[in-house]
């Protein structure tokens, strides 16, 4: 086990019991005392734990952001979105994962990830809880203003912040869907962002659950051929079917 591996087991198991002690810990993890200590040290530097004689303790703005981050409501359908949008992301990909509780489900859904790496960037704290610590995704992680709601950053310049950054694809989702309207929201940070990401983004993927179906919310994204993929929950209206299809959009259902 390298140094990685070793602090990510570190990571899990204090975000999973709030304390661990040196001698036990190099005892589970096959390695001295000297070394446990040695990573404790380097993990205590980035604000993740307190040290004290014996052990450490996880840091107390970890333990409020993972109690922030385990606090998302439970969603069958955004669960089965998330484990079928993340096995169509390849080895070395860059993918951008934006505001809202289904891009945290494929970022779950990515941190059991095995093989190789991929980039993830994103702007969601949910997103970042969910992925911290998985030595398959290279984490990048936006800053700027908190949004109101506090879940995630508004940057001061999305497009300036992605200008050397190459993204394979995208996942966004959104508050409604309508044959005429077609992709809408009710946030008009949130639709900027989509707007600017998906000019800069190899594939634009629209992943929603089927209570999304048959609504309008207030700002438009774009008809419903703005995404060329869409990933959503079975069964699927013929109405909608015939729709994707005459547009060539490519429909995976979970």
């Amino acid at each position: 086990m390298n140094k990685l591996e070793r602090q990510t087991q570190i990571r899990k198991l204090l975000k999973e019991n709030r304390q661990v002690d040196v001698s036990p810990l190099a005892e589970l993890l096959g390695v001295s005392d000297a070394t446990i200590r040695s990573d404790l040290e380097e993990l205590e530097k980035i604000g993740f734990l307190v040290r004290f004689h014996g052990g450490a303790a996880l840091a107390e703005n970890e333990e409020k952001t993972s109690e922030g981050f385990t606090a998302v409501e439970p969603s069958a359908d955004k669960e089965a979105i998330g484990q079928l949008a993340s096995r169509l992301i390849e080895d070395r990909e860059g993918i951008f994962l934006g505001p809202g509780t289904t891009n945290y489900y494929i970022a779950k859904a990515l941190s059991n990830r095995q093989g190789g790496y991929v980039n993830v960037v994103t702007n969601n704290f949910l997103v970042a809880g969910a992925l911290c610590g998985c030595n398959t995704v290279r984490l990048h992680f936006l800053g700027g203003t908190v949004a109101p709601d506090g879940l995630f950053t508004i940057p001061d310049s999305l497009a300036q912040d992605l200008d050397k950054i190459f993204l394979d694809k995208m996942f966004f989702s959104i508050d409604g869907i309508d044959p005429a309207a077609g992709y809408t929201l009710s946030d008009s940070i949130v639709q900027d962002q989509i707007l600017t990401v998906a000019a800069k983004a190899g594939t634009v993927i629209m992943a929603a659950d089927r209570s999304k179906f048959d609504s309008r919310s207030f700002m438009a994204i774009g008809g419903l051929d703005f995404a060329p993929v869409v990933i959503t929950n079975s069964p699927l209206s013929d109405s909608y079917r015939n729709l994707y299809d005459a547009y060539g959009v490519k429909v995976h259902l979970t």
